[in-house]
């Protein structure tokens, strides 16, 4: 990721606003002026100091021209995190009518270069608002994906995106094609999941489909946490929903003589689903066995959440006393 200073490198060929033809109208604003005895004076540089003081000029007087917008621009490249700047470029374009093909270029040249700034994210979604239109997005994410495949503004901006202009078409298989590519990516998964919930929903068909593909994962990388939390929404977090599949993990826990952290998560699935089952069933041999792989948990595979696994086991013994 680029420095704010990367974007305004020609600093041999920049001229100050204060020494421009068109800008001798305005009187520049300083509010550091009214302060005689500071304590500490901002050092900013002479670039971004003339900058804001033009910028806080236009504002007083509600200018929203050509050269504003120009104005805007620069102090962007000084600061780009800063809302006021942004808000206000947004009221230029507005107010001059703008076309917003050379915004949107402008947006993506930015995000390309500060791929976590909130507030380029937030004006890129307003410019979709504005033209009633996502379509561009999702190539537009895949190209910040290459840079950084788990960037929460990038997921953040397309999930918006495909909600709102409902553009599901695709994005089931273009979540599992990323986790086909790397199974740790936890934002793959989740889109995955956002996507199912807000388009088709999770019919039979879907959820066997859904627990098919995440066993195939979970045979890739065990000790995957997102996996394993996928496996529990799909069936909504009722593991004595199905059976068939807890006793199967009750069966591999068992074959596995020597354990390690990397099954944590496997035994944490199985000492939910037994203590589920002993609750509905009043199975105190499954609510036995749960407290022997909670303490297990607590002990040898997970114990940083020590105190977690011992309040499960328990209120589990209390219970079956």
């Amino acid at each position: 990721m680029s420095s704010s200073s990367d974007d305004y490198s020609d600093e041999d060929s920049y001229i100050l606003f204060k020494d421009r033809e068109d800008w001798r109208d305005v009187i520049p604003v300083n509010p550091e002026d009214n302060f005689e005895h500071e304590v500490v004076r901002i050092a900013y540089s002479e670039d971004f100091k003339d900058c804001f003081d033009y910028f806080r000029a236009i504002c007083d007087k509600d200018e929203y021209s050509e050269r504003a917008l120009e104005l805007t621009e620069e102090c962007i490249k000084r600061n780009h995190a800063n809302y006021s700047v942004w808000e206000y470029r947004r009221r230029i374009l507005k107010k001059l009518g703008k076309k917003l093909e050379a915004e949107y270029d402008y947006t993506q040249k930015m995000l390309r270069r500060h791929i976590k700034n909130f507030q380029i994210w937030h004006h890129r979604q307003v410019l979709c608002e504005w033209a009633n239109d996502g379509s561009r997005e999702k190539a537009m994410t895949e190209l910040i994906f290459k840079q950084d495949q788990k960037n929460y503004h990038a997921w953040q901006h397309r999930q918006w995106v495909v909600k709102r202009f409902g553009l599901y078409d695709g994005e089931i298989d273009f979540a599992r094609e990323l986790l086909i590519k790397d199974v740790y990516n936890n934002s793959a998964w989740n889109h995955l999941h956002f996507c199912i919930q807000n388009s088709t929903g999770w019919t039979e068909e879907i959820r066997k489909s859904e627990i098919s593909f995440v066993l195939e994962k979970l045979e890739v990388a065990i000790d995957n946490e997102c996996s394993w939390n996928y496996l529990r929404a799909i069936q909504n977090h009722i593991l004595t929903a199905n059976t068939e599949l807890g006793d199967k993990f009750v069966s591999k826990l068992d074959v596995i003589e020597e354990r390690g952290n990397s099954h944590k998560h496997l035994a944490a699935y199985v000492a939910d689903y037994l203590a589920e089952k002993a609750e509905n069933d009043s199975d105190k041999e499954a609510a036995e066995k749960a407290v022997k792989i909670l303490t297990e948990l607590s002990t040898d595979l997970d114990p940083i959440r020590r105190n977690y696994w011992n309040y499960l086991s328990s209120c589990l013994s209390a219970q079956f006393q």
